[in-house]
């Protein structure tokens, strides 16, 4: 190491810095010239690229189209139809459930009440299949109304699934209390 204390590392840094400072400059000086673009704002960098183009909104239906209506009483005929023998086979089913109660699992009756109640509980399946339908027709008619191109028909839609809705919960709420009932 020399005697004033740098190493010769530091030394040469030191040297090169302004040597390549010098050499920045000088090839800053030797830019072609002529015309550079402006910096000034482009046309479409003053318009709002997330504005959506508003459209004057479709007016609200008063009734629901001939076809739509025709699938709505049809979901609705299938949920009555699908209740009506739920209810008929209820009876047996809720007698079945009377039978089993305090009885030990694996027993006939346990096993002739569950038996029942499956039966119940098929017996619903069409009630069911017909809510998912309809909710479906509800979700696909929200869907389109949201591009705002498409009447919004789902207030319209709604008492028909709140109706069915009623029966299936109806007949969840009694198959719940008779598996309650049995233990």
């Amino acid at each position: 190491m020399p005697a004033w204390g740098v190493n010769s590392a530091a030394m040469k840094r030191h040297f090169l810095l302004p040597l390549a400072l010098g050499f920045s400059v000088a090839a800053c000086g030797s830019l072609p010239e002529g015309d550079f673009p402006s910096l000034a704002k482009r046309p479409y960098e003053d318009s709002d690229p997330m504005a959506i183009e508003k459209k004057a909104p479709v007016p609200a239906p008063s009734s629901l189209p001939a076809s739509l209506a025709a699938k709505l009483s049809a979901l609705e005929r299938r949920a009555r139809a699908a209740d009506a023998e739920f209810r008929t086979l209820l009876p047996a089913a809720r007698a079945k459930a009377s039978a089993a109660k305090g009885a030990a699992q694996s027993s006939d009756r346990w096993i002739a009440a569950q038996i029942a109640l499956s039966r119940l509980d098929r017996s619903r399946a069409d009630a069911v299949a017909a809510l998912s339908e309809v909710d479906v027709l509800l979700l696909g008619n929200l869907d389109e109304g949201l591009t705002g191109n498409k009447p919004q028909y789902a207030p319209l839609m709604e008492p028909a699934q709140q109706r069915i809705a009623a029966i299936v919960k109806a007949q969840n709420a009694i198959i719940d209390g008779i598996f309650a009932s049995i233990g």
